[in-house]
């Protein structure tokens, strides 16, 4: 049967995300897409959630019947504003199985992994889930009555030597920092002593503090491809402000030895920087791009943050909206910025966070985006 390409996604049938879960309320957290809400599937005990979860088996229902899931608005919402979307991407990335009709078959093709959460940075648009140095700002704010985050205190994950990988071909390495973690190159290494490696299209997302060792680079190269997503989120030390631990002159550093490294071996290795847009850069972003481009040659991919809520620009007053349109951003950015209605609640909440984080961190808005800040602070 011939898929429709305009509604179809093929990765709930190749594909599943295993995220951090609370070990406390739950087994394990699988999700059919990155960008799929987690609060709108169950918490899946067992480790082949493609055949067996009630989640994946309904929207394979769905896509094979010409539907689009109310739950994949992200995708829709790039669509029609002419950006391309994550399920387009795929359409792309796995257009082989699409068109022989493997992808029926429901093996996991597809895999995104996080080992843990050990970071060396808290990012102001993470949180303790994700990053371990996110947990003494949490009781930080805790202490001064406001939550930042939805804080996870039994915090664990999933076990990927219960998964069978021998039909692995494409794998995401999530963090925390990938290059933190022992359990990366432990599975790495796994995957090349069962002659897995070589067939397998590797993405790494990284925050650029870490230079890669030789170690890596050898594993790396084993791969079929490589593709480094570089997680910038502002040039110069508007990224430091952001990214809280993050030392501008140090990203700057590896990005060149990123860049030597793909030039070395571009026929496997690819690069492109993605950056989390949020309050406060979205106005600042033309700066990175054109850094990056005129530097690097490299794309600059924004997503568009969403969470924690109060850093959502959609969700920020219109006068703010307009100034940051007036910027110059994207038709994309504009496209979103007028879709969503202004939340005065997460607007107060804006204010307080940034204060108090501004107080921890020892950084005042003011002094890295003085354009935003008086926008927010003197509203």
């Amino acid at each position: 049967m011939q898929v429709n390409k305009e509604t179809f996604c093929v990765l709930p049938f190749i594909h599943t995300v295993l995220n951090p879960y609370d070990s406390s309320k739950h087994n394990t957290n699988a999700l059919p897409c990155c960008r799929y809400p987690p609060s709108n599937t169950e918490f899946f005990e067992n480790t082949d959630p493609i055949t067996k979860s009630k989640t994946w088996i309904k929207l394979q229902e769905q896509f094979l019947n010409n539907e689009k899931p109310s739950n994949c608005y992200h995708c829709w919402r790039d669509e029609e504003h002419n950006t391309t979307s994550y399920r387009q991407q795929m359409l792309t990335n796995f257009s082989k199985v699409i068109d022989d009709g493997s992808y029926k078959e429901k093996k996991l093709l597809f895999l995104e992994l996080m080992f843990g959460n050990t970071c060396n940075l808290a990012c102001r648009t993470c949180g303790s889930t994700f990053s371990s140095k996110w947990l003494p700002i949490d009781n930080y704010l805790y202490a001064n009555n406001m939550q930042a985050t939805n804080q996870t205190t039994n915090i664990k994950f999933s076990n990927w030597k219960e998964l069978d990988l021998t039909e692995l071909i494409q794998l995401k390495i999530m963090g925390g920092e990938p290059f933190y973690q022992k359990g990366a190159l432990e599975l790495l290494k796994y995957l090349s002593n069962i002659g897995v490696l070589k067939n397998i299209q590797l993405s790494i997302p990284t925050n650029c503090t870490i230079q890669l060792n030789d170690r890596w680079k050898e594993l790396l190269l084993e791969a079929k491809k490589v593709y480094f997503y570089l997680s910038v989120d502002a040039y110069g030390k508007l990224n430091d402000y952001i990214r809280s631990g993050s030392d501008w002159d140090t990203v700057e550093k590896n990005l060149h030895s990123f860049c030597e490294f793909v030039k070395q071996h571009q026929h496997k290795i690819h690069a492109s920087v993605n950056t989390v847009v949020s309050v406060y850069n979205v106005n600042r972003l033309f700066e990175l791009e054109e850094y990056i481009k005129e530097e690097f040659h490299w794309a600059v991919y924004g997503d568009i943050a969403q969470y924690p809520s109060y850093l959502d620009i959609g969700l920020l007053p219109n006068h703010i909206k307009n100034n940051i349109i007036a910027s110059g951003v994207s038709e994309r950015i504009t496209g979103y910025l007028n879709s969503k209605e202004y939340s005065e609640k997460d607007f107060e909440k804006l204010k307080n966070v940034t204060s108090l984080l501004d107080k921890y961190n020892k950084k005042n808005l003011k002094d890295y985006n003085p354009e935003m800040y008086n926008w927010i602070i003197n509203d």
